[in-house]
């Protein structure tokens, strides 16, 4: 079964999405958290002004909801942003899914 996964990232005056599909659930879920954070590490190197939100889905469903916020110096704060999806992804490896 083929399952369709989505990235959609909002900032001020922009929308992105980037759509694909994966051979099933658990790989589109796989596949939508690593392109987010290969767009988050994009927005920390190029130095982006801004704080994306960062919306996941796979199989029509949320798996998350990102707001970058801001570190100490009140820029966009992209490697926390990083530090979460690598966080919920090491959460996946250590718990069965609900599907």
């Amino acid at each position: 079964m083929t399952v369709a996964w989505s990235l959609t990232t909002t900032t001020a005056g922009r929308v992105d999405t980037i759509i694909d599909t994966a051979e099933e659930y658990e790989a589109a879920v796989t596949d939508v958290l690593a392109i987010a954070l290969d767009a988050m590490y994009a927005a920390r190197t190029t130095q982006l002004p801004h704080t994306p939100r960062y919306e996941l889905r796979a199989d029509g469903g949320l798996v998350a909801l990102i707001q970058t916020g801001t570190d100490d110096a009140g820029c966009p704060d992209h490697a926390e942003a990083a530090s979460l999806i690598q966080r919920i992804e090491a959460a996946r490896t250590l718990s069965a899914s609900p599907r």
